[in-house]
């Protein structure tokens, strides 16, 4: 045995075959690959540094250090120091031989969500359906990368579905949401909060042991801009007006008035009851059935609401909507597929699998171009109602509780709306009243001394 130097190193010259020194140090061992020449019949074998050991049960091994020459090689000191960290690893129970076979048979990261979606993602632990769709729409793009969106296709710059899960650390959670960040940063803020979840399931159920890798501090997500647009009072009454037509001699809808503009009239109806009501659009709008109103205490219960078992009191012009739509209904004004009358916004798609509307978006950008608005997401419906109705109650509980929030600092983002009323308010007050600033109409105040 020997002590390879740099210079001793330089020397070796590789043969017909691989071959092994011994160094000096224990278990620390140079590997001269099967000789390889350049153009110029220069040896170019490759030299490895290794250590070799047996562990506990099994056979001699040899464990990579690094190399010995080329552009990364190591010095046999640097070697060395390598040696005795994975000495110390072996020492207290982290055997690279027993992890690097763990790490085998260890899930991908792809697996981990597949089981979630079958052991978790369910009905039974409180997801609901539409979340459901949410997560496994993300994670289909995001993770799986099974996306034709060419924009989606330019943001993946990884491929993470087939890591071992104990490899996805927090700096690859960081790189890949800045990756998604060129599509959109409420996409990428999504996904990784998503991929949290899955990886609570992973400790809960002692399938990954470490931190989770998804905590990333608040401050560091990316800021997600948000439409703030809403509907003025003008707007908000011609959207209405547009949306809703009644025929004044029978009570029931003016059907001749929806075929005349070409406007289909259960998206119409639903686009009117989302301004009058503030309802959510699809989970609490378009899947609502007459079951769920009560018209003697003027009440819409849900059963399974976003924010669960909720009820909320409707306004006369909603019940005024959904009182008309059952005349219309009764004398067949509109037609509805007898199986799905129940619904109060029944799809006419005879080949749709859903029973009632999903999809309104032409019928809402035909109104709004009709009522020369510019476009904004139907979403925002539900804001301008309530910023309307915060306006004339001036009271963020009533907002709160006709929102179905369980929490006021949600509704606080509409008192700005109550804030700058004041103070367009106080503005107007002061512009009113004339500053006098000639000095004769100044009178002198005297005290009386006492």
């Amino acid at each position: 045995m020997k002590k390879y130097t740099e210079s001793k190193v330089e020397e070796l010259r590789g043969l017909d075959r691989d071959v092994i020194y011994a160094d000096v140090h224990s278990g620390l061992i140079l590997i001269v690959r099967k000789q390889q020449l350049d153009k110029l019949g220069n040896d170019i074998s490759k030299k490895v540094w290794a250590f070799r050991y047996r562990p506990k049960g099994k056979t001699a091994i040899r464990v990579k250090l690094g190399d010995a020459n080329g552009p990364n090689s190591i010095s046999r000191t640097a070697a060395i120091n390598r040696l005795a960290r994975l000495k110390t690893a072996i020492d207290t129970g982290q055997d690279p031989h027993f992890e690097k076979a763990k790490l085998k048979s260890e899930i991908t990261l792809g697996d981990l969500v597949k089981k979630f979606y079958k052991d978790r993602l369910t009905k039974n632990y409180g997801y609901k359906p539409k979340t459901i769709s949410g997560i496994k729409n993300t994670f289909k793009v995001w993770l799986f990368e099974d996306t034709q969106d060419p924009n989606c296709k330019n943001a993946i710059n990884y491929s993470i579905k087939d890591i071992r899960i104990s490899k996805f650390t927090n700096q690859k959670a960081k790189a890949v949401h800045a990756s998604i960040r060129s599509k959109s940063g409420y996409v990428a803020n999504r996904f990784i909060a998503y991929l949290k979840i899955v990886f609570n399931f992973a400790i809960e159920t002692k399938i990954f042991t470490k931190e989770n890798p998804c905590k990333i501090p608040k401050k560091h997500l990316f800021k997600e801009a948000e439409t703030t647009t809403v509907l003025s009072d003008e707007q908000y009454i011609k959207l209405f007006r547009r949306a809703f037509v009644k025929d004044a001699r029978t009570n029931r809808l003016n059907t001749n008035y929806y075929i005349k503009n070409n406007y289909n009239l259960i998206p119409c109806l639903a686009i009117a009851f989302l301004l009058s009501a503030g309802r959510r659009a699809e989970s609490e709008g378009f899947s609502c059935q007459w079951s769920q109103v009560n018209e003697d205490t003027k009440k819409i219960f849900y059963a399974d609401s976003k924010v669960g078992s909720k009820e909320y009191q409707l306004a006369p012009m909603t019940l005024d909507i959904l009182q008309t739509m059952r005349r219309s209904l009764m004398n067949r004004d509109y037609k509805v597929i007898y199986e799905r009358s129940e619904y109060i916004f029944p799809s006419g798609n005879k080949n749709s699998k859903c029973p009632h509307i999903q999809d309104i978006r032409t019928t809402w950008a035909k109104l709004l171009k009709d009522c020369n608005i510019p476009y904004m997401p139907l979403k925002q419906v539900r804001h301008s109602f309530a910023t309307r109705l915060l306006r004339r109650s001036k009271n963020l509980k009533v907002v709160q509780t006709q929102l179905g929030h369980n929490r006021i600092e949600t509704t606080m983002k509409y008192a700005k709306i109550v804030n700058e009323d004041v103070e367009n308010a106080l503005n107007d007050f002061s512009n009113s009243v004339e500053v006098n600033t000639a000095e004769e109409n100044v009178v002198q105040l005297k005290l009386k001394s006492e």
